[in-house]
């Protein structure tokens, strides 16, 4: 969200200022306090009624008492949540509609308020709205919605990039969350390699203090930045959650070639290493992870998100439930497929366990048949080399014990290997 707009606004409004700041340290990724935030908001509206309140014989700062902007609604009841946003927006259009805002007796609220005070209120109106939604997802309870706790936050929402103004750059651009017309404008800037680096060092510590402090510490970060491989400026993004990963199929005209998945596979792959070279660990990667940037017609090249950093949670706890929970039912994984108990300090094999299961699933369209059939060829369904199908085999071989996780170096250099070798038919 970029509030530019509204800076004559938060020198006039201490409140208005705070709320706005908080959401901006929110995009930041710093920890907010709902609460407080929920209070900010409230005393900003309460004050941008403040002057107008002694020319009626109503007190408009009632009203904004009745929206009870409080910690409860943001993270309890969804049914408020929506009751009270709905509220917010009414406000903001009856100060821009003035004839919609009158009350019983007759009396117009907002009738003797200059036009730009209206617009001022209506513009703080849609603004305290957009804050309100970005703290329901910021704290993983967005209206209407029920998230998984192990997936990551924004996860069903596609992302549309969206350029403010022609010829803009980068730091002008912003994202739209969209999923059943429910809308939030959120900010989301690139960074360079070495603003990614500072940032997952500062992340690594803020991640150790919300996971001592908070018990379901993962649940407050945010999708920590997206390092962009190929950074592009003109292209759309599409971010795929797990819940919803069929969609990834509906986008795509027809099943991706080999060469496509197998470049797929070696940009994530590369990623990785590149991360592992500067000493850096990130938790895992999982399908709602993978950001898909569609280049051309039938050009894709990837981008990584939610690369956390916390390696107190990568050498003390096991995230074979999470990546499960996150893609065995929807992508369609049959039982002696799905990831063994693989420690949490074992980063690595859950890294390639994820990112074969992504790579398989662009190449077939056929998943829920051969969960049905439960045969590693039917489930495949795909022309692989010797050498591929030999990786696959070991690496979903029905006995555990037999199982065998190559390194992502070895999995990049199998990749390489069919990528250079493969012709450019459906599948091969």
């Amino acid at each position: 969200m970029n509030f530019d707009c509204f800076e004559h606004l938060k020198g006039e409004n201490e409140y208005l200022e705070a709320c706005i700041n908080d959401c901006c340290a929110a995009e930041r990724c710093v920890r907010v306090t709902p609460g407080d935030t929920a209070i900010y908001a409230r005393r900003a509206i309460e004050n941008l009624f403040k002057d107008q309140s002694k020319r009626h014989n109503t007190r408009p700062a009632n009203l904004a008492e009745s929206i009870q902007l409080n910690c409860d609604a943001l993270t309890t009841d969804s049914e408020l949540v929506r009751q009270k946003a709905d509220e917010i927006r009414k406000v903001g259009n009856r100060a821009v509609h003035p004839t919609s805002g009158k009350q019983k007796g007759g009396q117009d609220v907002f009738a003797d308020i200059d036009a730009e005070t209206k617009k001022n209120i209506a513009q703080a109106m849609s603004i305290v709205k957009d804050l309100f939604d970005l703290l329901c997802l910021l704290h993983g309870n967005p209206a209407g919605h029920e998230f998984d706790e192990m997936l990551v936050p924004f996860g069903q929402y596609f992302i549309e990039r969206r350029i403010s103004s022609p010829g803009a750059g980068l730091e002008d651009d912003y994202f739209v969350y969209r999923e059943s017309g429910y809308r939030v404008h959120y900010y989301l800037q690139y960074l360079s390699w070495g603003e990614a680096i500072e940032f997952q060092q500062r992340q690594m510590e803020a991640n150790r203090r919300v996971y001592e402090n908070y018990t379901h510490g993962s649940r407050l970060c945010l999708p920590d930045l997206v390092l962009s491989l190929t950074c592009n400026s003109d292209c759309k993004l599409l971010l795929y959650s797990a819940r919803a990963q069929s969609k990834l199929l509906s986008e795509l005209d027809k099943p991706m070639t080999m060469r496509q998945a197998m470049k797929l596979g070696m940009d994530i792959c590369d990623a990785l290493l590149e991360l592992k070279k500067l000493g850096m660990h990130h938790r895992n990667i999982f399908p709602a992870s993978i950001l898909l940037n569609k280049t051309g017609d039938d050009h894709y090249e990837a981008l990584l998100l939610n690369l956390q950093t916390s390696k107190i949670l990568d050498s003390t706890r096991t995230v074979n439930t999470r990546l499960a929970a996150a893609c065995d039912s929807n992508l369609y994984i049959p039982n002696f497929l799905r990831l063994q108990n693989i420690n949490g300090s074992e980063w690595e094999k859950v890294d390639v366990h994820a990112l074969a299961r992504v790579v398989l699933f662009c190449l077939n369209r056929k998943l829920a048949y051969a969960t049905s059939v439960g045969s590693f060829s039917m489930y495949t369904n795909v022309k692989f080399s010797p050498r591929l199908r030999e990786l696959y085999t070991k690496l979903f071989y029905r006995d555990p014990g037999m199982q065998h996780v190559p390194s992502v170096q070895e999995l990049r250099e199998v990749f390489a290997y069919e990528y250079d070798h493969c012709n450019e038919s459906p599948n091969r």
